[in-house]
Formats: structure tokens, C-alpha cells, sequence
């Protein structure tokens, strides 16, 4: 990598890198945020549910379609009503501690999990 650095007033401004290299940068920083995931939990998040809740989705949501459950499943599965959890996913609602470790449960997460990456 070679960045080429623009003063401005006599100090680093801007730094130039080419094409590849910024490709090369997001590729670690995508690394670096797995890792932080994996240390902090203690587990490996796979790729579908990060990039689904990259892209905006709850952490609940990414976490169902991996898991390859409906709605009405999970719902059952954490003993709570489908109404919640649809509310839960769209963020319209939090829902509990309980509710969310209940979630967790159903889901075989940490609870931690549920919370936004």
C-alpha cells in the first residue's frame, strides 16, 4: 500500500490509496468487526446473519431466517405471542429482558446476540 498524503496549510489533509487497497481496508475492517463479535460472545456469527443486520434488520429477524423458523414457530418455540415478536422484528417494540431471553433460548443464542452488531 502506498497513500499518497495532501497537506493542507503544511498538514495531513487527505490521504489518496488506490482502488484495491481501499477494498483490501474493508475487507479487514469487516474482519476486525467478526472478531469483536466472536470475542465478545464467545461464538462465531455467520456471514447471513451479520449481513442482515448490516443492512437494517433485527438481530431477531436475521437470527429466525437462519435458523429456517416462521414467525409462528419462534414464537411458540419462546412462549410468546406471534403479535410481539412480529412487533420485536419490525422494531416497533423492545420487548422484556424475559421476552428476550426467551427469544435467545428459542433461538440456541447467547442473549447478548440479540442486541444490534
Amino acid at each position: 500500500m502506498k497513500p499518497r498524503i495532501i497537506t493542507l496549510k503544511g498538514k495531513p489533509h487527505q490521504v489518496v490509496i488506490s482502488y484495491s487497497d481501499y477494498l483490501e481496508l474493508l475487507e479487514l475492517r469487516n474482519k476486525h468487526k467478526k472478531v469483536k463479535a466472536i470475542m465478545s460472545h464467545g461464538i462465531e456469527i455467520p456471514e447471513e446473519v451479520t449481513r442482515r443486520i448490516n443492512k437494517g434488520e433485527s438481530p431477531v429477524r436475521a437470527w429466525r431466517h437462519y435458523r429456517d423458523l416462521t414467525q409462528t414457530d419462534l414464537a411458540a418455540l419462546a412462549g410468546i405471542s406471534l403479535t410481539l415478536l412480529s412487533l420485536i422484528e419490525n422494531s416497533i417494540r423492545d420487548g422484556s429482558n424475559e421476552t428476550h431471553e426467551a427469544l435467545a433460548r428459542a433461538l440456541d443464542i447467547p442473549v447478548g446476540l440479540l442486541d444490534k452488531l
